[in-house]
């Protein structure tokens, strides 16, 4: 399981190849969105990431719902943190606060540990359709603060007894504003360290 964790987290061998930009509506990510997934912000709390991460929401029209995750631990059963209330319509698209540990593959892909066999490499892809995204946010071992910020970009299955998942770390679609993922790393990095 170790190993696996540390495959997936560099790169997963078995992922299928990124369609091109053109067929799948998919581009790579900036420079800029990749050093969020590698840079530590030890002294910026989680509360002044999501703020950013608001702010420019807002501002590419979007009202950010927080209300299916907490802030610092996941307290939801099964994969209920990823499930649309029934009142939202097929494919909106859900931005998800939910700061995790590093400790488990698991956990940093938003499944609690005992759905991670079942869930974390669905053998359908289906890049173009990505209809999730969440912000995930490492701890630095103390309480309300975060030490990397990870971007993950999920597509829900539905009809099953339970929703799939399949996601990945470095890829941003332009349909859901490709861009946000650049000016909050841009963003983060001209925070001052609190």
């Amino acid at each position: 399981m170790l190993l696996h964790c540390a495959i997936v987290l560099a790169g997963c061998a078995t992922r299928p190849p990124l369609p091109s930009a053109a067929k799948s509506g998919f581009q790579p990510v900036s420079s800029e969105v990749a050093a969020i997934q590698t840079r530590h912000y030890h002294r910026v709390s989680e509360a002044t990431v999501l703020a950013a991460a608001t702010e420019i929401l807002e501002d590419l029209g979007y009202t950010p719902d927080w209300s299916n995750s907490s802030l610092g631990v996941i307290t939801a059963s099964k994969n209920s943190i990823h499930r649309a209330p029934a009142t939202r319509s097929p494919g909106e698209i859900i931005f998800f606060p939910v700061a995790v540990t590093a400790a488990s593959i698991g956990v940093l892909r938003g499944f609690p540990p005992d759905q991670v066999a079942a869930s974390i490499w669905p053998k359908t892809y289906d890049y173009p359709c990505f209809d999730r995204v969440s912000l995930t946010t490492t701890r630095a071992g103390t309480a309300g603060k975060c030490c990397q910020v990870r971007v993950l970009i999920q597509r829900t299955f539905p009809g099953k007894d339970k929703d799939q998942f399949a996601g990945g770390w470095v890829y941003a679609n332009p349909a859901v504003h490709g861009n946000f993922f650049n000016r909050l790393a841009a963003k983060l990095a001209t925070l001052p360290l609190q």
